[in-house]
């Protein structure tokens, strides 16, 4: 019941996927990336040890205390799937689990979807994340401090969730063409 109630509240309609404007006479390229050994180091770092695995089992706890030994093959392992344009499928599973809010406990629109995902997915995400906002902050294409309309939040943060910095994203890429 819940997994037919979640599924239809995830749906997107087709005019919120729209391709982004090209903006015109484009002076920088960002030809390739390059994922780091620190940059897997930094990410790492950020992730919280006591927090669930997804469904591929990797533990957090295993990516923290094996960071040192682990950085230098998962930026090779993560820079050879960005060139081959891969992200392997077994990291856009997830296990979701419905969290309680208030309420009515049989109601179905008192629960909200909670995903665990792949941990080694997210440290991917969070390196490409890295490396393409300093590249347009470092490009003058997005100003680190990109305020929205009618709010004081800055625009990108790497402290926000991925459902929020990919809203985001897409608004301030939109708004950062037209400066």
């Amino acid at each position: 019941m819940l997994n037919h109630y979640f599924c239809r509240q995830s749906t997107l309609p087709d005019e919120q996927n729209q391709s982004l404007p090209i903006k015109p006479n484009a002076t920088s390229i960002l030809s390739e990336i390059v994922i780091s050994p620190q940059d897997v180091t930094d990410a790492i770092a950020a992730v919280h040890p006591s927090k669930a695995s997804g469904p591929d089992l990797v533990s957090p706890r295993l990516l923290r205390e094996g960071a040192h030994f682990l950085a230098a093959p998962l930026s090779t392992f993560f820079t050879q799937l960005i060139r081959q344009s891969v992200f392997p499928s077994a990291w856009k599973l997830a296990n979701v689990t419905p969290i309680f809010k208030n309420r009515d406990p049989y109601n179905p629109a008192n629960y909200r979807p909670m995903s665990l995902l792949s941990c080694p997915g997210k440290l991917m995400e969070r390196c490409i994340h890295k490396v393409l906002y300093n590249y347009l902050v470092s490009k003058y294409l997005l100003s680190s401090k990109v305020t929205l309309p009618s709010t004081n939040l800055h625009a990108y943060s790497m402290t926000w969730d991925a459902n929020t910095n990919s809203i985001l994203t897409r608004h301030v890429t939109t708004l950062s063409l037209y400066w």
